[in-house]
């Protein structure tokens, strides 16, 4: 009978509480990916050949948590081999320390990498880190601080356990198994760094989390630094035709979809769905003297911050980093300018936004930047909806078709002409709690049955039945709010901001709708000459696409009658 050693039971122990320890720090991605991985997928290994079989372990696609941190190789080797000269207690307290940073980066990586499909930024997300804790903080409400608490405990046990781990390791006897188990190990991560290379991707069966940590710093210094170098009148000489008066006055409405995203076209789920609403809708469209052109544009950024996205697309350059975006904000030799909406003030426009997320005490959003950033004239906000009934989703929100159509309301009542109207819709945000149907009459939804303590589902999972709902509600909508204006020459650009998030995958591409509509007829046909096409339901076998950035240029081509220097490309 086989018998074990107190001394290598012990040792066997203190190696089972590394590789455990070792493993959680994987586990988060993991549950970000249980729909398109498995526990154990054991099922290629034993079908591929011996060179397959050999890669399987270096790099795979499927997110198990049976990985390494190559942090935690290097340091419990080290102090295997020189721990006769180290101060364990020191040793311990400096190990545990580096195992919570490294849980803690590995957390934000694998997050932040899985949510906008691009490899993290320090400089990009410490915005998007800050907003996404007063959010959480106003989801939770009265729940926030036990939660914050509780995470407070989680690091805290982590700390003692990678402690507690360290020290077994400085109490056993180090034999045979120590020394090839620490040198497998090794050898495995010198094989992945050979054949992967730095810095490593997040599918590689080992992971260099400090490397990745001190790239990200250098990176977002860098970052900083060229920033500096970015000018406005550099920019504008891009712009052509921005000088000159614009020949026709026509309304214009600026209708960025939240998450609307290629997805819609490319899930067959979504697709089924979707497109029989695309072509019903192209049709009432047509029949009340609209025409449509229709192609891709591919965003800046994918899952998130649509900030960027729209930026993009009414300065007329692509701003792909939160960084530049806040620097350019803070610099007020860009509120003079000639994006989008300050080339339409300067033609006589008065320039309306509409933002219909409910606010907080907790954020305080910067009005008087943004007006002048964005050159807005006048802010028709959630307090001034005075909206009485259910609100849905990220925010939470009333119905976009409520918010929208008041806002006409309150630019119908100014008398002022000719305008421009910028709204980014809410009920299609993650996790795309929307509504269902078009409401006859807008007005009805405000009907007294709010619930006071409603909080943003923001925390929900999205599943993809949802977010077919919420893309064909607002869809609907828009249809059925152009066509019930009056001026059939005024001009709408529904454009899709960034895919949608967590129910997206690394293969899913930067493309989103962007539909131009309106009854100028020889507009809509300068348009078709760039490579639009003529129905909502875009064709993606022969569909081009452009950038966000390209489509100002486009207008500014398309409205003065010249040809656009950039045009539809294929894929």
């Amino acid at each position: 009978m086989l018998t074990i050693s107190i001394e290598k039971r012990a040792e066997l122990k203190a190696w089972v509480f590394f590789l455990g320890l070792n493993f959680l720090i994987f586990l988060p991605r993991f549950l970000l990916e249980m729909s398109t991985s498995v526990l154990l997928p054991v099922g290629p290994f034993m079908e591929e050949e011996l060179y397959e079989k050999v890669k399987f372990f270096v790099t795979r696609a499927n997110y198990d948590f049976f990985r390494f941190s190559f942090d935690l190789i290097i340091l419990l080797s080290g102090f295997l081999l020189l721990r006769k000269f180290i101060l364990i207690k020191i040793a311990a307290f400096v190990f545990g320390a580096l195992y919570v940073h490294i849980f803690i980066y590995g957390l934000y990586f694998n997050a932040f990498e899985k949510i906008y499909q691009t490899n993290p930024l320090f400089y990009n997300d410490l915005i998007s880190l800050k907003t996404g804790f007063f959010i959480t903080w106003d989801s939770l409400g009265y729940l926030f601080f036990p939660a914050l608490l509780f995470l407070g405990v989680i690091l805290a046990a982590l700390f003692f356990l990678a402690k507690k781990m360290f020290s077994q390791f400085a109490k056993i006897r180090i034999s045979a198994i120590s020394y090839v188990t620490a040198g497998a190990l090794l050898l495995l991560s010198f094989i992945t760094l050979y054949t992967q290379g730095l810095p490593l991707k997040t599918n590689a069966s080992v992971q260099f989390f400090l490397f990745s940590f001190t790239k990200n710093t250098a990176e977002s210094i860098a970052t900083h630094q060229e920033i500096k170098f970015l000018s406005p009148d550099i920019m504008q000489l891009k712009l052509t035709n921005v000088d000159e008066p614009l020949p026709v006055n026509p309304n214009i409405y600026f209708i960025f979809i939240e998450s609307y995203g290629r997805f819609a076209y490319d899930n067959a789920t979504v697709s089924e769905a979707h497109k029989p609403v695309l072509s019903l809708e192209t049709n009432k469209l047509k029949e009340a003297g609209y025409h449509i052109a229709s192609g891709f544009s591919t965003s800046p950024v994918t899952g998130g911050i649509s900030w960027l996205a729209y930026t993009s697309m009414l300065y007329g350059f692509e701003i792909d980093k939160q960084g530049t975006y806040y620097a350019l904000l803070r610099d007020t030799a860009w509120y003079n300018y000639p994006h989008w909406t300050r080339m339409l003030r300067d033609n006589g426009y008065t320039n309306y936004r509409l933002s219909s997320i409910a606010t907080n005490d907790r954020m305080t959003i910067p009005w008087e930047i943004y007006s002048k950033f964005y050159a807005v004239d006048q802010w028709i906000t959630w307090e001034d909806l005075n909206y009485k009934g259910k609100v849905y989703g990220f925010g939470p929100s009333p119905p976009d078709q409520y918010a929208l159509n008041f806002a006409q309301q309150v630019i119908n009542s100014s008398g002022h002409e000719p305008y421009s109207l910028f709204f980014i819709s809410q009920n299609s945000h993650n996790p795309f709690f929307s509504p269902s149907n078009v409401a006859e009459n807008w007005q009805s939804l405000s009907d007294g049955s709010i619930n006071e303590g409603q909080r943003s589902r923001f925390l929900d999972k999205p599943t993809i039945e949802d977010y077919a709902s919420a893309v064909n509600y607002q869809v609907s909508y828009l249809s059925d709010f152009i066509r019930k204006r009056k001026n059939i020459y005024d001009i709408y650009i529904l454009a899709g901001d960034h895919q949608p998030p967590l129910i997206t995958s690394k293969g899913d591409n930067f493309q989103t709708p962007l539909y131009i509509i309106s009854g100028d007829s020889a507009l809509i046909k300068r348009l078709h000459s760039y490579g639009y096409q003529n129905e909502l339901c875009i064709d993606v076998n022969t569909a081009g696409f452009i950038n966000h950035s390209d489509v100002y240029h486009h207008f500014l081509s398309a409205i003065h009658y010249s040809e656009a220097d950039i045009k539809y490309t294929g894929d």
